[in-house]
């Protein structure tokens, strides 16, 4: 048996500009099911935020979590860029269903955790003060919000034939799509050197 060659900081890097790239271009594909594109945008912001966790990892105390790198990832976003997500267009579909909260913790506790989406809706409530250090936590409550539906997809609990399944994929698909073509743009460009 041969032994796999360890792969080159730059090989894994060139790997994984070609799964984003890969991943992005089957959003087109499967444009008409929000669960499918969410699961592709998803994946594409996965590899990117992975690609970070070296850099993240040196500056934490302890492991980083998932949701610690995709936002970690998500910071790579300026001000200016990020701002746009919280459009009062952007965010009404999102906050006018019902509350969206961690289905995991439902099933195994009996406990409708919907903190995530109570702090998205209290600084969506909110205007926006014009100062990235005072508003970068209404960007994290976003990508918080977003992680929990990740996991809530990815874990079992959403299926095409729920309707509000469907009304939490249309509610949520348009953001992350914006978050993650606009990091994907920085990615594929080297933005995100390490």
């Amino acid at each position: 048996m041969t032994e796999r060659a360890i792969p080159t900081p730059a090989a894994i890097k060139e790997r994984h500009v070609e799964l984003v790239k890969a991943h992005l271009s089957h959003v087109k594909d499967v444009r008409e099911n929000s669960l499918d594109e969410f699961r592709c945008l998803w994946d594409a912001f996965n590899v990117m935020y992975e690609n970070m966790r070296p850099e993240l990892v040196c500056t934490m105390k302890k492991e980083p979590s998932e949701r610690d790198a995709a936002k970690y990832c998500a910071s790579r976003l300026e001000y200016s860029e990020w701002i746009t997500l919280f459009d009062k267009s952007k965010l009404e579909k999102l906050l006018s269903i019902t509350p969206i909260f961690d289905e995991r913790s439902w099933n195994r506790e009996a406990k409708k955790n919907q903190v995530q989406y109570r702090n998205l809706a209290k600084y969506a409530k909110k205007p926006l003060t014009g100062n990235p250090d005072e508003d970068v936590a209404a960007y994290y409550a976003l990508i918080d919000l977003l992680y929990v539906v990740r996991c809530n997809l990815y874990h079992g609990f959403k299926t095409p034939y729920g309707p509000r399944d469907n009304e939490v994929m249309e509610a949520t698909v348009p953001l992350l799509r914006e978050l993650v073509t606009k990091l994907a743009t920085k990615f594929l460009e080297g933005y995100f050197a390490n």
